[in-house]
């Protein structure tokens, strides 16, 4: 079945909070474990060190941001693509225009879910 959504007409209610994050999630679309989220991050907010159960693309869609993978700080720009394997520590976090992260992970878990991310630091 097609499914369509646009983050752009979605309210603010339907904006779930993130866990280890300070950021927002909406859920986009999903197919078995296979799915789309978009992240809001006002300006400055980040995620704590994490990692989860498989990996993920993020695509900058909006304003900017660093992405500590590694232990190494990257620049997150508008328009880019990322591949991040979900074991490796990292950290997502925006600059001080914030930013909207394109999520797809092929081993989705609910953007509110405790079981999205294992925290490995604050």
């Amino acid at each position: 079945m097609l499914q369509i959504k646009n983050y752009l007409e979605a309210e603010w209610m339907d904006w779930q909070g993130m866990h280890g994050s300070q950021a927002h999630g909406l859920p986009l679309v999903k197919q078995d474990n296979f799915a789309a989220d978009m992240l809001h991050f006002l300006p400055n907010e980040k995620t704590s060190l994490h990692t989860h159960p498989g990996n993920h693309i993020l695509f900058v869609v909006e304003g900017g941001g660093f992405l500590t993978y590694d232990d190494k700080e990257h620049p997150l720009v508008k328009g880019a693509c990322y591949l991040v394997p979900g074991i490796t520590p990292h950290r997502v976090s925006a600059d001080d225009r914030g930013m909207h992260l394109l999520s797809i992970a092929d081993t989705h878990r609910s953007v509110d879910s405790e079981e999205r991310t294992e925290v490995v630091e604050n």
